[in-house]
């Protein structure tokens, strides 16, 4: 028996995500208000535009390409969803911020305006959107953070 539990970690430890797997976090009433705000603000940024059940999990990520042929740490990353995937998958590190008290702030920001954010980025993402290089001119960035203080 402690030959069996002793080959199960080792597994785990050799193939990554073996020991989180993803937990399905979209029922929790954080997840559920800030999906209610992005989907309020994609539809009033793109009239029409719809889409259909979205589930949120938390998952380790994995190291991932930006705009522009970037490459980030799994450590960097908030949040990732395939553009046209019904999946958000939220960062351990990010779900946590988005369960602390909502008067702390990082980088100037509550964590409540952090975590509806993260939400309207990736709901985006979920619509067929992809990521937009910096430098280009848009004030999406700007538009959504003012949504996420709602």
């Amino acid at each position: 028996m402690r030959r069996a539990s002793v080959l199960a970690v080792l597994i785990a430890l050799a193939i990554p995500g073996a020991a989180i797997a993803a937990r399905d976090v979209t029922d929790t009433p954080v997840v559920q208000r800030d999906l209610v705000i992005a989907v309020a603000y994609w539809h009033r940024m793109l009239p029409g535009v719809t889409n259909g059940p979205v589930t949120v999990v938390v998952a380790r990520m994995q190291p991932a390409e930006g705009p522009n042929g970037v490459m980030y740490a799994p450590e960097d990353i908030e949040a990732e969803t395939v553009a046209g995937a019904s999946v958000i998958t939220l960062a351990p590190r990010t779900w946590a911020n988005m369960t602390k008290r909502k008067h702390e702030t990082v980088n100037g920001r509550t964590l409540r305006e952090v975590s509806v954010r993260v939400v309207i980025h990736e709901y985006g993402h979920v619509l067929g959107l992809d990521d937009v290089p910096e430098g280009n001119g848009t004030d999406a960035e700007e538009v959504s953070w003012a949504w996420a203080g709602r």
